[in-house]
């Protein structure tokens, strides 16, 4: 998982706003699931906590709880 969270911290533009912006480009797409968001919510975290600012701290916060839904498993419901 480090791999790819150093990945995304090398090749996404630095700043948070250019993090927040690519995983809101990507959290509607469906394939976007799984292990997939581990090393992304490890990416956001790091790139608020760089930034060091209680705005995006917060918008971090935010987002990290749209990923830990997403990361949830679907299990259908059952019926009576």
């Amino acid at each position: 998982m480090d791999i790819v969270r150093d990945a995304l911290l090398s090749d996404v533009p630095a700043g948070f706003p250019a993090a927040e912006r690519v995983v809101l480009d990507v959290l509607d797409e469906p394939r976007f699931d799984g292990w997939m968001i581990w090393p992304t919510t490890e990416f956001i975290a790091r790139r608020a906590l760089d930034a060091a600012s209680t705005r995006e701290f917060d918008a971090a916060m935010a987002l990290l709880a749209r990923l830990d839904a997403r990361a949830r498993p679907r299990v259908p419901s059952r019926s009576a």
